[in-house]
């Protein structure tokens, strides 16, 4: 008798199609939804260039305005208000790291539960085909 693949069992043969379909298809999905989050990071940049540029001319011109463009307080307001931006463009990185490697936990997670169905339906498949030999074996 010759040795059982699982590839000669129909179910499992359609069950391989479907499954690597999802896995392809998970994996696509991940990297659309990266792609789409590194877009957005990029797009932001600029505006934390600007917003900085901004708050410095800003403390700048209040404190030239006041006479007092020399002093020591309108360079700690620089630094103050520079420092600000300068969190928030980090809090949005974290954001946008986090975003990525939540999407690709959830991807990797999908994909490693269709790997666990995989090695199930080849155990099935495996199971069907003993029963078979074993029904053509004892004449059932």
């Amino acid at each position: 008798m010759a040795q059982y693949s699982p590839l000669n069992d129909p179910a499992y043969q359609a069950y391989m199609r479907q499954s690597s379909y999802q896995k392809e298809d998970r994996n696509s999905r991940m990297w659309e939804a990266i792609g789409s989050a590194q877009r957005r990071w990029q797009a932001v940049q600029p505006q934390y260039q600007d917003q900085t540029r901004n708050a410095t001319s800003a403390v700048d011109l209040d404190y030239e305005n006041r006479g007092l463009y020399r002093s020591g307080a309108r360079v700690m307001d620089r630094t103050y208000a520079a420092q600000d931006i300068e969190h928030r463009r980090r809090a949005a990185e974290q954001d946008y790291y986090e975003q990525v490697y939540g999407e690709q936990t959830d991807a990797y997670r999908d994909v490693a539960q269709l790997t666990m169905e995989q090695g199930l339906q080849e155990y099935q498949a495996r199971a069907r085909q003993q029963l078979f030999e074993y029904n053509q074996q004892y004449g059932w």
